[in-house]
């Protein structure tokens, strides 16, 4: 006799395919397909006209929905399709966001109003405890327009970026806040979704074009040595650029 499945224990998902943007490749996220969106964006209409209504108001006005608006788009993809992880209806919701992005141009989600959006989202977050409704995900074309527009306006950053992979293999999060921080000059973005997964697909597209020499692979040994030497023994101390001004030195004085 078969024993019966705990609820505590996770079935496998139904067969789908990995989307091929970054980060969902790396984490396995279903790839929601236009059908299935059109279904998810139809229905919920529908079925939830009130709903539907306040959902629109949301993220035209405030550029961001509530985490109970977001609970209740993953809960009713989940009805539709059942079956999947938790994250998959996770990254559903994001896609049916996106998807109504592009029909209605939400005015707060536009690049030229990203302050008055980040206003909203403070005043918003004093209010009570909010958390974010997902992460975006990104095409190589996408990723490929940031990597360009950093290089050209700004050069400062785009340098400190460049400079960190290749003499000590990561970078440090002053440099990362820095680049996030222009995403939204971009592309059209909600302000609860988190915008800075775009780091993923920046490093391997930057590593292809300009082959980092501590991303190399005969450098891994180095590059743990000097993670293990930061994050154990400098950070905190002095910043991220003053101790790779100590390496430079270092390595001249050798």
């Amino acid at each position: 006799m078969k024993r019966p499945i705990s609820q505590s224990e996770e079935r496998p998902s139904p067969p789908f395919k990995i989307r091929a943007t970054s980060p969902g490749r790396l984490w396995g996220i279903k790839e929601w397909t236009p059908e299935e969106l059109r279904v998810i964006l139809v229905s919920y209409s529908e079925r939830f006209p009130e709903e539907w209504v306040a959902y629109l108001g949301s993220e035209n006005d405030n550029g961001f929905i509530s985490n109970a608006m977001n609970a209740h788009i993953c809960s009713f993809i989940e009805g539709l399709f059942p079956g999947f992880h938790p994250k998959q209806y996770r990254a559903g919701a994001v896609d049916f966001r996106f998807a109504n992005d592009s029909s209605f141009h939400f005015r707060l989600w536009q690049p030229e109003n990203r302050y008055q959006r980040r206003k909203k989202w403070l005043a918003q977050i004093k209010t009570g405890s909010r958390s974010r409704n997902g992460g975006c995900e990104w095409t190589d074309e996408q990723t490929e327009t940031f990597l360009e527009y950093m290089e050209k306006t700004c050069p400062d950053i785009w340098s400190a970026y460049r400079d960190s992979y290749n003499e000590v293999g990561f970078l440090g999060v002053g440099t990362i806040q820095a680049v996030k921080t222009h995403v939204a000059e971009v592309f059209s973005l909600p302000e609860d979704c988190d915008c800075g997964t775009i780091m993923f697909g920046l490093r391997e597209l930057a590593n292809r074009r300009y082959e980092f020499e501590m991303l190399k692979p005969e450098n891994n040994k180095k590059r743990d040595v000097l993670e293990n030497e930061w994050f154990n023994n400098w950070r905190g101390r002095i910043t991220f650029d003053e101790w790779r001004e100590q390496l430079r030195r270092r390595s001249i004085d050798n």
